[in-house]
């Protein structure tokens, strides 16, 4: 099977790309039920971190920034989206892809967040050299706080932007798969 031809995008053309990611995850989220980007992946789309990258395919995009809660750690982030009427090899090229920038840009600790991950999931990760580190399971919270429920005193409620992203990510089940350190 030939691989897949792949284009390369650097953090200024994020934003003239955006219209054609957000149609790939629309299709895959259409097929799913939610998407595979995800609120941290959109955020890096548009306020770009300079050592970010894209990879696009026909049918899919793969997203790779790294950390911003310590960057002394090397820690990158990866987010794919496959049309899911693409060639099921596109999510594997796509890892590859951005498994090669974090190699590229220095190394660090690879992370893939899988919404909705299942068995191919799990094969995708470990053709790539990724295992699983954990998986989260079905957690469920309405926000806000019903009425005049007070919070407790130790408790501070989170702005919109995180309570969204708690909400959008509550009902989904994630598997977390990290490079293999050897």
């Amino acid at each position: 099977m030939a691989v897949p031809s792949s284009e390369s995008v650097a953090p200024e053309q994020f934003a003239a790309l955006r219209t054609r990611v957000e149609a790939i995850d629309a299709a895959f989220s259409a097929a799913a039920g939610f998407s595979a980007l995800g609120d941290a992946a959109r955020r890096d789309l548009a306020r770009p971190d300079p050592r970010s990258a894209g990879f696009l395919t026909e049918g899919g995009y793969g997203h790779v920034w790294p950390t911003r809660s310590d960057p002394a750690e090397r820690r990158w982030e990866l987010a794919v989206t496959v049309d899911p009427t693409a060639e099921p090899t596109r999510r594997v090229t796509l890892l590859r892809l951005l498994l090669g920038h974090v190699a590229n840009s220095g190394g660090g600790r690879a992370v893939w967040w899988v919404p909705g991950a299942d068995t191919d999931s799990d094969a995708d990760a470990a053709s790539v050299g990724l295992e699983p580190t954990r998986n989260l399971l079905r957690m469920e919270a309405t926000l806000p706080l019903a009425g005049d429920a007070p919070a407790a005193p130790d408790v501070t409620l989170r702005s919109e932007e995180h309570t969204s992203e708690l909400q959008s990510h509550s009902f989904i089940s994630y598997a977390v798969f990290c490079l293999k350190k050897k």
